[in-house]
């Protein structure tokens, strides 16, 4: 879906003002100056600010999302390379938007408001992720007792807590060893069996 010019330009304004200054520093003139629009026109896309800031965020939540595709193994081994794969490309993009996914968190924590919000808005990988994982706990290549819903919610968080911490470092970041940390993570989360068990 393509959004009209001058409510992208908000959009895309907000994710510098909202990660500059928080949700609750900045303020509606902020965005429209970095967007240069008029004032004004931002009710016409937005009721509130937190309103943009959700535009925001399911945005980012759908760029998240956007390279993960959809799919149906025949065996363990291959659900495991493409959960590799998934880890790499979300610590990528988190490593990218560090201080954008900070500040997203840090709203979410100060603001009862956003953080329901934020809850009840639909996240795309995490549809994606709990669908592949469900049918995975079918296969039997994750224990079946494995709530898929309930552990996509913790794998994406470990994921987000994981980067935000090592985006500090001041040796770098190394997307490698990073990724190979949170997919051994996830995949005893997830119970999987070893490498070649071919369940």
């Amino acid at each position: 879906m393509t959004l009209p010019p001058t409510r992208q330009a908000l959009v895309d304004a907000a994710v510098d003002v909202f990660t500059e200054k928080g949700l609750h520093g900045a303020r509606v003139i902020d965005v429209t100056k970095r967007a240069g629009v008029a004032a004004g026109s931002f009710y016409t896309y937005f009721d509130t600010k937190e309103g943009l800031f959700l535009e925001v965020v399911e945005q980012a939540r759908q760029a998240l999302a956007a390279d993960v595709p959809r799919a149906r193994f025949s065996d363990a081994d291959s659900a495991r390379a493409w959960l590799h794969d998934v880890v790499r490309l979300q610590v990528a993009r988190l490593a990218e938007g560090a201080a954008t996914w900070r500040m997203i968190n840090a709203a979410a924590l100060g603001n009862v408001q956003v953080a329901t919000a934020l809850r009840d808005q639909a996240d795309p990988l995490t549809r994606t992720l709990t669908d592949e994982l469900g049918f995975w706990a079918e296969q039997g290549w994750i224990d079946p007792g494995v709530d898929s819903a309930v552990v996509v919610d913790a794998l994406i968080a470990l994921t987000e807590q994981a980067v935000q911490q090592w985006s500090h470092d001041e040796a770098g970041f190394d997307l490698d060893a990073a990724t190979a940390a949170v997919a051994d993570a996830w995949t005893a989360l997830l119970r999987m069996p070893p490498r070649g068990a071919g369940r």
